[in-house]
């Protein structure tokens, strides 16, 4: 008898939307919130030349007004420097992608959360969909010599966080440096 019921458990069970009027004990694409945005960010000099974005090391992000996370950028920096110092100049501005991920964020990394509570706090942060602003709080950059500097962008970016997607695309943001001379 118990193995002629395990076939009609499978069938019954469906990807398929259920009917109007039906029960519905679990949505999956409706459930999922973004843990994840996508920014682009350019580097340009004060004279107009563009930097290579390899100087990024390290970005906070922040949305709705609550820090969301600070993100370091694991990308070498060249071997040469050119004629402006310890910066790497290139002929076309060049914007690296950060993806910004709840469980990639430095601060836990740095001091982890000390109870399951704090743990689970942590995992379960999303964003929820409908509209949102975001900003860069700082960009920490590296030149050559290893001198660090912070930049702090001062705009918010409107951006939406679409209903049952992972991710959100934030915007591209050009940031200008006053290189040393």
């Amino acid at each position: 008898m118990r193995r002629a019921l395990l076939p009609l458990l499978f069938l019954a069970c469906s990807d398929a939307p259920p009917e109007p009027g039906q029960a519905v004990t679990h949505d999956t694409a409706s459930a999922r919130q973004v843990d994840a945005l996508l920014v682009e960010i350019t580097l340009e000099a004060t004279d107009g030349r563009a930097i290579a974005p390899e100087h990024i090391v390290e970005v906070t992000l922040d949305v709705d007004d609550e820090r969301w996370g600070r993100f370091e950028l694991a990308a070498p920096l060249p071997e040469a420097a050119d004629e402006a110092g310890d910066w790497r100049l290139l002929d076309a501005p060049r914007g690296a992608l950060l993806v910004a991920r709840l469980t990639a964020d430095a601060d836990a990394a740095d001091a982890p959360p000390a109870t399951v509570g704090a743990w689970l706090d942590l995992l379960d942060r999303r964003l929820a969909p409908g509209a949102h602003a975001a900003r860069l709080s700082e960009v920490v950059l590296e030149d050559a010599a290893g001198v660090r500097r912070t930049l702090r962008a001062d705009g918010w970016l409107p951006f939406d966080a679409p209903l049952g997607a992972g991710s959100a695309w934030i915007g591209a943001l050009t940031l200008t440096v006053e290189l040393d001379r």
